[in-house]
């Protein structure tokens, strides 16, 4: 109810020093809440230490808590109809397309339309369908998204991690997914009984079923906190003092965190180079682009994007020679990569670039960046393209 009544927050188009500004008293005004929970929280413990009911009146207790959530289901009928209409109505209400909402996005809220994830899960199964013993690789659904997507919206991911799962790693991937995910969960009911193991374990399965609708468990903040929580059920067994790790397993266990920290700060360098490499693109500064490109590449010589970034900064140079090796080799590691056939459509000419344009379109077929690159060279492209191994 605070979020919705900060205008800043709510509304296209509004001025980022305001709405940081209103963010920071949100965040205030929920940290003054969650205090007060606390407090409650407490307050009731103290309470409950001290009142002793009798059993009639618990079982009147009970008994009026069931009267009251029969009445609320009979009002939801009253309401909206029978199960099968209500059931129908919200099928219907989910599948609609998102409405147009200008100005107050608190109208939004209430609207129960998918926003396109009817469309997204059914790629997302045809993908599955097509690879279904192993899946089709990690990372691979935007790719096929964008060879069948039906319209022209650019997504990365299904919107369900659990059925982008299943079209990337297969039924093996998914139950070891599940699995993984479903150990708190069982360690919840065995702890049941254990201080704030309930409250953990709400938070978590509240995370887990959100995953299957959307795609914010991408999110740190989000999944760190859900795997705190996690975490915290696991650790929820109270009493008796457990057994220190042995040598060897401690010797495992330094190990592995030492490959992990290495690998991590691979990744960093590398990423962190790739990233530079953009910020001087951006900004024209094509040799530092180069420079800090070709350090990505060395930190992380398995990267697409980085021998892309390589070329593009060789291209704002002029060198189209040296951009098109650069393009080649990140083909040559990729070859369903759409963009680098565009980049390497700019760096070409006659017959190699109609190539590239082709070869680009058959991987992503609806792209703007195409069509806006082959009308700006007023290129037309044969109604009837020849399938790939007809290529010279």
């Amino acid at each position: 109810w605070l979020a919705s009544r900060s205008p800043s927050l709510t509304r296209e188009g509004a001025l980022l020093a305001a709405a940081s500004r209103e963010g920071h008293r949100l965040a205030l005004a929920l940290a003054g809440l969650v205090a007060a929970t606390a407090a409650l929280t407490w307050a009731l413990v103290l309470v409950e230490r001290r009142l002793r009911l009798p059993w009639t009146a618990a079982r009147g207790v009970w008994a009026s808590l069931a009267l009251i959530a029969a009445a609320g289901v009979m009002a939801v009928f009253v309401r909206f109809g029978s199960p099968t209409t209500v059931v129908e109505s919200g099928w219907s209400a989910f599948s609609a397309p998102a409405p147009q909402i200008e100005g107050d996005l608190n109208r939004r809220l209430f609207n129960l339309s998918g926003n396109g994830r009817i469309v997204q899960w059914g790629v997302a199964w045809g993908q599955f369908e097509e690879h279904p013993v192993l899946g089709s690789g990690a990372g691979s659904f935007e790719r096929y998204w964008l060879q069948q997507r039906p319209t022209a919206g650019k997504i990365r991911d299904a919107h369900s991690l659990y059925l982008e799962t299943l079209s990337e790693l297969g039924p093996l991937g998914l139950a070891l997914l599940v699995v993984g995910l479903g150990v708190p969960l069982a360690a919840a009911l065995r702890d049941r009984r254990e201080p704030l193991v309930a409250a953990a374990a709400g938070a978590y399965a509240a995370f887990i079923l959100h995953a299957g609708i959307d795609w914010d468990w991408e999110m740190p903040a989000v999944t760190l906190a859900a795997l705190v929580c996690g975490a915290a059920v696991l650790t929820g067994r109270g009493g008796g003092q457990r057994p220190p790790l042995r040598r060897g397993a401690r010797g495992v266990a330094l190990a592995g965190t030492l490959v992990a920290s290495g690998s991590a700060l691979v990744f960093l360098v590398g990423n962190t180079a790739q990233s530079e490499s953009s910020r001087a693109a951006a900004a024209g500064e094509w040799e530092r682009a180069e420079r800090q490109a070709r350090t990505a590449i060395d930190w992380a010589p398995w990267s697409v994007r980085a021998r892309r970034q390589l070329g593009e900064a060789e291209l704002g140079q002029g060198d189209l020679p040296a951009a098109r090796r650069a393009f080649g080799e990140a083909i040559s590691q990729d070859p369903g990569d759409w963009e680098s056939w565009l980049d390497l459509a700019r760096a070409s000419l006659g017959r190699e670039r109609s190539r590239a344009i082709e070869r680009g379109l058959r991987l992503n077929p609806l792209s703007p960046e195409l069509a806006e690159f082959r009308a700006e060279l007023d290129y037309e492209l044969p109604l009837t393209l020849a399938p790939p191994e007809h290529e010279p």
